[in-house]
């Protein structure tokens, strides 16, 4: 089976389909903090995909269990962002966001 026993986070996932030549961001390699400027990266089938490429800062941390069930430390952050206009009221994970680049 293809993506047995493979990391299938969204980064990984669209570095095996476009390629390891292409520039896929990646998240923190630490828990985001409140006031980190980040940007969400969704694939165009997730259900908050209009929020791609969306920038803002952390306005919010949530630690779950999440972490433990897949021996995954950053899977059980969770996060809301405030852009300029607005407050996302959405909780991305870890994956879902990386760190926003000048």
């Amino acid at each position: 089976m293809r993506w047995e026993n493979k990391d299938t986070s969204l980064q990984e996932l669209a570095r095996d389909i476009v390629g390891d030549n292409q520039d896929v961001p990646k998240p923190a390699d630490e828990p985001y903090e409140v006031g980190d400027e980040v940007r969400v990266y969704l694939g165009p089938d997730d259900s908050d995909s209009h929020h791609h490429g969306t920038v803002g800062k952390i306005i919010d941390v949530l630690e779950d269990s999440l972490g433990k069930e897949t021996e995954r430390k950053l899977d059980s952050y969770s996060y809301r962002i405030e852009t300029e206009e607005d407050l996302i009221n959405v909780w991305f994970r870890h994956r879902d966001l990386v760190p926003k680049k000048d």
